[in-house]
């Protein structure tokens, strides 16, 4: 099953202006950098959605880069080929553009192409730039010098769905290192050290590919209502579709503690969630909160507690025992109340890039326990596309 690997969305597309690779030297790159068009997960791309303003022979690549810093490196390119000129198109690429990741950059060379134009297509207010360079660009450390405000690249880049849906609040996100995910609505862009679908990535291997589906400040009932339809009709978990993603990972809760959600009203949300899949479903317990009062600690201890029971009897469910392994004791109450400092970001409740990494960890043995030391879970290898007919 593919699925969308970000870009532009199609529905967007629009031949609002018009740039050309120029009438000598090499041609032009062009990125698009906004945050919300980045690369939304690991993978290769193999399929591209693009708008053409004109045909030039020959004259057209996908491109893929890396933020560093203020500048970008060079991750990969399609082959050239003859865009078809005034719709949007589709195009199976022959070679994939290998080892993409979450914050990478899409955009398009144009060769030298006279009088000739290609598309780039017109943002929203607030979103851009598109920056550009003469050249067939590529290499380390590059330099885009000249900018285009206001404007995206029309592509949408696809490949195969990724093995992990990661969604919840957030520690999900990675906000303990200042990044933002896709759903948080200004990602992906940032420093992902602290996320927990790269920091899993880093322990288990590049097998393991992942896309964020979580937000910061969210509760059981958001993923319920807002990232669970998004995951599902987004890379087709569904039983239904058959294929897609081999598993789903969740971590929320500390904000339903916080604002006072019942633990009814808890259940229900993970019943239903439950009842929406058919992949297997880990759940973290919630960590602690250093900055939660002596009530409030014990209620999370009650929430994890209530996670286990509530896991009795679903063979698709494992709980990561989390809690104690990244706390430290409470003078208070005697208990791992407060989260570790060495693990803390220092708010007091989000996991540093350290603190990321020992959950993950943990993650890798409830993972390894389910489907088998050294597993990646199902893998596909169809590169058929759940988004390909969206215009």
């Amino acid at each position: 099953m593919s699925s969308s690997y970000g870009g532009l969305g199609s529905k967007s597309f629009a031949d609002n202006t018009h740039v050309g690779g120029g009438t000598a030297g090499a041609g032009r790159t062009f990125l698009d950098t906004s945050p919300t068009n980045r690369c939304l997960q690991n993978g290769d791309i193999g399929v591209v959605k693009y708008l053409a303003h004109d045909t030039i022979a020959n004259g057209l690549k996908i491109k893929v880069f890396r933020p560093n810093g203020s500048n970008w490196d060079f991750v990969g390119e399609s082959e050239k080929f003859t865009p078809v000129a005034g719709s949007t198109q589709t195009r199976t690429l022959s070679t994939a553009i290998t080892g993409v990741a979450p914050g990478d950059v899409f955009g398009i060379w144009i060769d030298i192409d006279g009088p000739g134009t290609v598309n780039v297509g017109a943002l929203t207010t607030g979103t851009g730039p598109v920056v550009w360079v003469e050249g067939d660009n590529s290499g380390a450390n590059q330099s885009f010098g000249n900018s285009l405000a206001g404007l995206s690249v029309p592509i949408e880049l696809f490949g195969l769905a990724p093995v992990a849906a990661m969604t919840g609040d957030s520690i999900e996100a990675g906000h303990g290192a200042s990044y933002n995910s896709f759903m948080d609505g200004t990602g992906p862009v940032g420093d992902i050290s602290a996320e927990l679908g790269y920091q899993m990535r880093q322990t288990i291997g590049g097998s393991f590919t992942y896309q964020d589906y979580a937000r910061g400040s969210t509760t059981w009932s958001w993923v319920r209502l807002t990232a669970l339809p998004a995951i599902l009709a987004g890379t087709g978990v569904h039983s239904s579709a058959g294929l897609g993603m081999s598993e789903i990972w969740i971590h929320t809760g500390v904000n339903d503690v916080f604002t006072s959600r019942d633990w009814a009203d808890v259940e229900a949300d993970m019943d239903a969630i439950y009842a929406a899949t058919s992949v297997p479903l880990f759940i973290d317990e919630i960590l602690p909160d250093s900055n939660f009062n002596d009530t409030l600690a014990a209620t999370i201890r009650t929430f994890n507690t209530n996670y286990a029971a509530w896991a009795i009897g679903k063979s698709r469910v494992r709980i990561v025992s989390c809690w104690a392994a990244l706390g430290q004791v409470r003078g208070s109450t005697g208990l791992k109340d407060d989260l570790k400092t060495s693990y803390d970001s220092g708010d007091g409740v989000h996991p540093n890039a350290t603190g990321a990494a020992a959950l993950a960890a943990l993650r890798k043995a409830a993972r390894n326990a389910y489907f088998g030391i050294g597993a990646t879970g199902p893998r596909r290898t169809s590169l058929g596309g759940n988004r390909l007919s969206l215009g």
